[in-house]
């Protein structure tokens, strides 16, 4: 098809679709833990699931609560690192002194210690800081998860967490156990610091406190609506329980007195809403294995398309962004309307591009496919979930580029949009079909 220089083109805008498919985006969706004892030499490193894109590194220095860690052991903490940097996995990491449920046995005698391993390990997670999604916990607590050590007093919390975070540089999100921990620690930290400061929650449905995570049923709901309205700075996840009430109804141990379970169709959305609230991005995909086996057999209807309840869960842990529609001005502006259909947001800087080729389909000619590409001042770390977001190239800008390819280029124009992470360039794939090149929002003829 021969096209005249110059002439005005008409815009024809694309057909989208929402895809079904899981997108592997970086720092969303589930993960396995690994676990790494740093006295000891090094086990074959290797990855438990190639589709996942986080994985949890938890930490073992128990060995050390005499000491500080030796320069062989943070040398197997950085080849560690290095590994899931090269295999492109987001890191959760978690450092504790205890992997048994006895900390009081592993923990050091006095927190000047525990100081000086924050400042050690906060070297090593400065390097790698664009790897790790967030690091969990403060070095104490059984498992590390803050709780059955002797060092959780208001002091001792403040204490360690300024330490820790100071040792980071700011350089990551630091995650506590519970709300209350947090709402201790934040008090004494400065506005930036405040932003760093995230929770993880492993008990996630397992009761109507989420075993403890919350101190009543009041304080998860207050807490939710709270992290909903204002506290979506960075990345909360962990680890989801069966409720008790049904672990007794499964073995037959549940008293006829006790409440009646709600409708399953009804504690299902229920479920739903309170991870969405809970704005998840990251899951355990091993634990708890009743309640996950339970999600995949229960099938639910998602826009006319029949899935389970593992699967839609999976899609939506953190971000999950669809060009929903194009707008053409004439004149104006050229629009994509994105949806964040996920529970939570993206934290890391991203960078939006517009791209321009030529839409030759001749195959003799492939040699001859150009592109041009202009960045836009668009940061997607705005786009809250669940809200409409726009994309907006004034037509000027775009005229600018039409005239230049109109010089070069005897063809049909294809408009693409790309996302990609501003630090490293790793593309973002948007959830929608044909997307693994950047989504088609239309053609200039």
């Amino acid at each position: 098809m021969i096209l005249r220089k110059n002439r005005k083109r008409k815009f024809q805008k694309n057909r989208l679709c929402e895809s079904l498919e899981d997108r592997k985006n970086p720092g969303r969706g589930w993960y396995h833990i690994y676990t790494y004892d740093l006295s000891e030499e090094l086990p074959e490193l290797y990855i438990a699931c190639e589709e996942e894109t986080i994985a949890l590194l938890l930490i073992d220095i128990g060995q050390f609560r005499k000491e500080r860690i030796s320069e062989a052991a943070m040398d197997y903490l950085k080849e560690i690192l290095d590994f899931f940097h090269k295999h492109e996995k987001k890191m959760i990491l978690r450092p504790v002194y205890d992997t048994t449920g006895n900390s009081m046995q592993r923990e050091p005698a006095s927190t000047r210690l525990i100081k000086e391993h924050m400042k050690q390990l906060g070297t090593v997670i400065e390097t790698f800081a664009p790897d790790i999604l967030v690091v969990q916990g403060i070095l104490v607590g059984d498992w590390g998860e803050m709780h059955g050590s002797k060092f959780l007093s208001e002091e001792y919390l403040t204490e360690l967490a300024d330490a820790y975070m100071e040792a980071m540089h700011g350089t990551c999100f630091l995650a506590v156990r519970t709300p209350s921990q947090w709402k201790t620690i934040i008090k004494s930290l400065n506005e930036r610091m405040k932003k760093q400061l995230v929770i993880f929650n492993d008990g996630i449905l397992g009761s109507e406190t989420d075993l403890g995570t919350f101190r009543s049923s009041e304080e998860r709901r207050n807490w939710l609506k709270m992290q909903a309205d204002t506290l979506s700075t960075g990345p909360v996840g962990g680890e989801v329980v069966l409720c008790q009430k049904e672990y007794k109804k499964a073995s037959g141990q549940i008293d006829p007195y006790e409440e009646k379970l709600p409708d399953k169709e009804i504690k299902n959305r229920k479920d739903m809403e309170i991870l969405r609230k809970m704005q998840l991005t990251y899951l355990n995909s091993t634990h708890d294995q009743k309640l996950l086996d339970k999600w995949k057999s229960q099938m639910m209807n998602w826009d006319g398309h029949q899935t389970s309840m593992y699967e839609y869960i999976g899609l939506h842990l953190g971000y999950r962004f669809i060009i929903r529609d194009i707008v053409w001005k004439k004149n104006k502006f050229l629009e994509a309307n994105v949806e964040n259909a996920g529970f939570a947001e993206i934290y890391e800087e991203t960078e939006c591009v517009i791209e321009f080729r030529n839409a030759s389909k001749d195959p003799d000619r492939a040699e001859e496919k150009k592109s041009e590409c202009i960045s836009l001042d668009c940061d997607a770390r705005n786009w809250k979930s669940g809200t409409m977001n726009r994309i907006q190239i004034p037509t000027e800008r775009l005229d600018q580029y039409i005239r230049n390819v109109n010089k070069q280029w005897n063809e049909e124009i294809e408009v693409c949009l790309h996302l990609r992470c501003k630090q490293d360039g790793r593309p973002i794939l948007f959830a929608n079909e044909n997307a693994e090149n950047g989504v088609l929002l239309g053609t200039f003829r």
